[in-house]
């Protein structure tokens, strides 16, 4: 997914850990501000995020740089996304999807920044 992305890019920054006071949701958004290059740490034998079958040749982890671009006043809860029939279809709601990158669609997008 990061070897995708073009600076500029809009990014949804979702909160995953939700709890009672701060639910899972989208809480802001940000923008690509790089393009994707190797991530480093997957060849430091040292870091926590070593791959040993990552290679400067072929490396397996990317990353990019985000900027900041707003804060929301109120976030757009998982729970907001998982009853609004606007969201059907939106990999966040796949059964065991895993919360890190992922993408989203125009559609999706716009819909939550004007829910925001």
């Amino acid at each position: 997914m990061m070897k995708g992305m073009e600076i500029g890019d809009g990014v949804l920054f979702y909160h995953s850990n939700g709890t009672k006071e701060n639910p899972a949701g989208v809480y802001g958004l940000a923008k690509v501000a790089s393009k994707a290059r190797a991530d480093e740490t997957q060849f430091d034998k040292k870091d926590e995020h070593y791959d040993k079958k990552a290679t400067k040749e072929r490396p397996i982890w990317y990353s990019v740089d985000m900027a900041f671009v707003k804060k929301f006043e109120e976030p757009v809860s998982l729970s907001e996304i998982k009853i609004d029939p606007a969201f059907a279809g939106m990999p966040l709601l796949a059964r065991g999807q895993r919360l890190s990158v992922m993408p989203v669609s125009k559609k999706h997008f716009e819909h939550i920044v004007t829910r925001a």
